[in-house]
């Protein structure tokens, strides 16, 4: 991992069927289905993407949202822990950044920066990115034990993992 890459957590981030709602359509690698946030032009090393923009929240009123979205039978939230005590909320009122899928070799890596005094989430190119690729970061969620959790990984990358989870 680059210096200051973001680790996440299970449920710190997307879970289900990711980007189930993002542009593109189509397929992907492998036949996977391609509905996440791709490239509009082109992208060099190490250059900024995007930023995941989404209400900030604190951790119980997180834990809150997510089992109203899953009342709601949301497939997906787009929960990202910014620190120990606070998450960005990008399922209702979130940016593109949130439909980049999960990939075991993404050509995206995630940094919490400090801008304008806040902590922000950034999406950085980790190699150049051609314009209409999909953009993809490793979600790098905590292994779960108990394999009836485990989140299958449909990257399709040579590197693939096999979970998610």
């Amino acid at each position: 991992m680059p210096a200051g890459e973001h680790t996440l957590g299970r449920r710190e981030t997307h879970r289900g069927r990711h980007g189930a709602h993002g542009e593109g359509g189509g397929r992907g690698r492998e036949g996977r289905e391609k509905r996440g946030r791709e490239r509009r032009g082109p992208c060099f090393r190490q250059d900024f993407v995007v930023e995941y923009i989404g209400e900030y929240v604190r951790s119980s009123l997180a834990e809150q949202r997510e089992q109203k979205y899953r009342k709601l039978g949301y497939g997906d939230d787009y929960i990202f822990r910014v620190d120990a005590e606070q998450l960005v909320d990008a399922t209702c009122k979130g940016g593109v950044a949130r439909f980049a899928n999960h990939c075991c070799e993404p050509n995206c890596y995630t940094r919490i920066i400090t801008a304008g005094g806040k902590p922000r989430i950034v999406l950085y190119s980790k190699r150049p990115i051609e314009p209409g690729e999909e953009i993809t970061y490793n979600y790098n969620f905590d292994i779960d034990e108990d394999p009836t959790l485990r989140i299958p990984c449909r990257c399709g990358s040579k590197g693939c993992k096999g979970f998610l989870n």
